[in-house]
């Protein structure tokens, strides 16, 4: 994804300088050397693994992603589709954003491909809503005061009883939930099991309140509208294989049509190109609703498809490189290049989120500059983009080129001021100077009035002991 920002464009060079000096340092160590060009490196074999660094290695002559089994050449990557992507991070629900087998970063919705979503009633965790959880997994529902009504509502049960693991499987050690008893003649379980009486009866048939018609599946069954015939959904239900409802239809967004239980945009789908199971061949592509031999010359090839990479939100500059903004920022793809837009104008672009550079700890002043310290006792806060650094408590000073924060009045080795070290053995800091033993003891009674007994030395009442 290609941005226009100043810090995108360092990073790209200084990543390309990377990948030059860890080639050349390889070739001059004699490591493994992978690619048709590199040779064998004397005594080693481009067949056997070498370690090259943390992000790739060779194995059987070409470089991998030490995360992935897609082999590349390093000076042109072909990148892995989105769904190997989000196959290969393991996500299981909702998007992700991570390094792709070219080390690129992406940010992809996984939700979209097949094998990836939650099932059921699940719904997606990421690390932020549990910190004892992995990012982008499947989870019950969190129940409240009243787990009881709440699992009676996710099974659409009305009375009886209903086991809580059936309904989701997090929910297992909870039994059998009682969902109450039915009011007035009706039977509970009479047509339909945990049902009073029968919502809708149709053509002879009981079904439940949300039921669909087997044959339209946006028409519903709602006794608030009918109990003897099926109504519309609302519109924008989403449909069980593609689309959502419409006017009790099943409908494609943006005029796709519905093929193989998915919407497809006709125009470019190459299995299904101008009209449903329309297959071009392995070395043509679909453009405009016809098979071609290549890509307009102004459109790429992306995942098989031609896309204008000037415009392209899921392409934005390159194949599979996304366009994206995260909460408070909107983006759009002009040119190819990804522009991000802060809804706030006194906000910064910093990796893809908007951030307020006078007051961000992780971006403090500019974008990347952590305001943080390792100062022992010390607190660091991001004031008007500048990082200052404090002590927590008041009394102490801040003595950076020691690393800590003390009390000056009494310590030792910083006295009256930072580095300012009294003698060892026969000093101690007294109110920030530094003062001499006075004589020995054995007891308070030795010493003189103002003075206690300490070690068996006498030492200012007032200096600690």
């Amino acid at each position: 994804m290609t941005q226009r920002t100043t810090s995108t464009a360092t990073a790209d060079v200084v990543g390309r300088l990377v990948i030059a000096v860890v080639l050349a340092t390889a070739l001059a160590l004699g490591a493994c050397q992978c690619g048709p060009d590199a040779g064998v490196a004397p005594g080693e074999a481009c067949d056997e693994e070498g370690e090259r660094d943390g992000d790739l290695i060779c194995e059987d002559g070409e470089w991998v992603h030490a995360d992935s089994d897609v082999g590349f050449d390093v000076d042109d990557c072909e990148a892995e589709s989105s769904q190997e992507f989000c196959e290969r991070h393991e996500v299981e629900c909702g998007s992700f954003e991570g390094e792709d087998n070219c080390g690129d970063e992406r940010s992809v919705t996984c939700e979209e491909f097949d094998g990836i979503g939650c099932e059921d009633i699940e719904i997606c965790l990421h690390a932020e809503d549990d910190d004892d959880l992995d990012t982008n997994v499947c989870a019950c529902p969190e129940l409240g005061d009243s787990p009881g009504n709440q699992i009676c509502d996710h099974a659409g049960a009305e009375c009886g009883t209903v086991d809580a693991g059936e309904v989701c499987q997090d929910w297992e050690d909870l039994g059998d939930v009682d969902c109450g008893e039915c009011e007035g003649d009706d039977e509970c379980g009479e047509e339909i099991d945990n049902i009073c009486g029968c919502p809708c009866d149709i053509d002879g048939q009981c079904y439940t309140i949300g039921e669909s018609d087997p044959d339209e599946e946006c028409m519903i069954c709602d006794p608030d509208e009918s109990d003897e015939d099926f109504t519309a959904a609302d519109d924008g239900t989403e449909c069980q294989e593609a689309g959502v409802c419409e006017d009790g239809e099943c409908v494609c967004e943006d005029d796709d049509a519905i093929c193989d239980d998915e919407c497809v945009d006709l125009d470019s789908n190459r299995d299904h190109c101008g009209e449903c199971d329309n297959e071009c061949g392995d070395d043509e592509i679909c453009d405009d609703g016809e098979c071609a031999e290549s890509c307009p010359d102004d459109e790429a090839m992306c995942d098989g498809e031609c896309v204008d990479i000037d415009s392209d939100m899921d392409h934005c500059g390159e194949c599979n490189a996304e366009c994206s903004a995260g909460d408070d920022a909107t983006a759009s793809c002009e040119d190819g290049d990804c522009i991000i837009e802060c809804d706030d104008d006194d906000d910064t672009v910093c990796d893809d989120q908007c951030v307020d550079t006078d007051s961000d700890p992780d971006h403090c002043g500019d974008c990347g500059e952590e305001c943080t310290t390792d100062i022992d006792g010390a607190e660091a806060t991001c004031e008007g983009g500048d990082c200052d650094v404090e002590c927590a408590d008041d009394d102490d000073e801040l003595c950076e080129d020691e690393g800590l924060c003390t009390n000056l009045d009494e310590d030792h080795d910083n006295c009256g001021e930072c580095g300012n070290e009294c003698d060892g053995v026969n000093e101690f800091c007294n109110v920030g100077n530094c003062e001499s033993f006075t004589g020995s003891c054995d007891d308070n009674d030795d010493c003189a009035t103002g003075e206690q007994c300490c070690d068996e030395v006498c030492i200012p009442a007032a200096a600690p002991c």
